[in-house]
């Protein structure tokens, strides 16, 4: 940023390293989640070290994840981790970045350890509601490649911590998504699209829009097991448009393959190709 920039010429390296933590979390906020990573990646060339340098990396984690690069984003968080006050809300969230990119790259013995560490410390003031939405996305994680006993940890780590949040935007909708998995492994489709439902419009009121379309591709799922496919049809797209603007990849790749699926099914297979 400009402002960085300018205390990188005066000299202030520690302020300018800082500033580009600012300026990474506001490129991820405009979707731009190459320049997030580069920015943190200058701030931290700048000597960064500490919760400066923690909080760099975790902007670094949290753009990959987006971009879909599962193993740059668990190096950053690792560090980001290993840099920030336990209990602390970014601790939290790095964490979570940490224990996603395990589970989804289905590292068990890692995945383990990242949920240790989340269960193992105690939240600090503030810090509650990072703490439950940190172990629902892990749980999103843990649950979709089989990590049971890890999973049942985690949702007793949320049941013990959830009730007093659950008026929080941020937590609502973790919640609703919680509610959502739960449905799905039990196996009922119809309570699962109801309940996904529930989630896309609490990510909606949460002004987590990026979240809002990985619901969305959950419910237009839901919708193609109970044979609804036009509907499902309905929700891909607006996911699809959602992906598109927000510049997310890999949500994009994955909307687009689920909307061949389904118009196949609609037997407009020449829209498919």
């Amino acid at each position: 940023s400009i402002l960085a920039s300018h205390f990188e010429l005066g000299a202030d390296a520690e302020r300018a390293a800082a500033l580009h933590a600012v300026s990474a979390e506001q490129a991820i906020a405009a979707n731009d989640y190459a320049t997030a990573v580069a920015r943190a990646a200058r701030g931290a060339a700048l000597g960064a070290s500490g919760r400066v340098l923690g909080t760099l990396r975790l902007r670094q984690a949290e753009a990959h994840h987006w971009l879909g690069e599962d193993v740059a984003a668990s190096a950053a968080a690792r560090e980001a981790v290993s840099l920030l006050e336990p209990g602390t809300g970014p601790w939290y969230e790095a964490v979570g970045e940490l224990g996603v990119a395990a589970a989804t790259r289905v590292l068990a013995r890692e995945a383990s350890e990242a949920a240790a560490l989340l269960a193992g410390a105690e939240p600090l003031a503030g810090a509650e509601a990072s703490a439950v939405a940190a172990a629902v996305r892990f749980i999103n994680a843990t649950a979709r490649v089989g990590l049971d006993e890890l999973t049942a940890k985690l949702a007793s780590f949320v049941e013990s911590r959830a009730p007093a949040l659950a008026s929080e935007p941020s937590v609502a909708c973790r919640l609703a998504q919680l509610r959502a998995i739960v449905a799905y492994f039990k196996g009922d489709h119809e309570i699962t699209a109801h309940v996904t439902r529930e989630a896309v419009a609490a990510f909606e009121r949460a002004g987590d829009r990026r979240n809002a379309v990985v619901q969305r591709v959950n419910l237009a799922a839901s919708y193609t097991l109970l044979g609804a496919y036009a509907e499902a049809e309905t929700e891909l797209r607006r996911a699809l448009a959602d992906a598109l603007a927000m510049d997310l990849r890999h949500w994009v790749r994955a909307t687009s393959t689920n909307l061949a699926v389904v118009l196949g099914r609609l037997d407009r297979l020449n829209e498919a190709r």
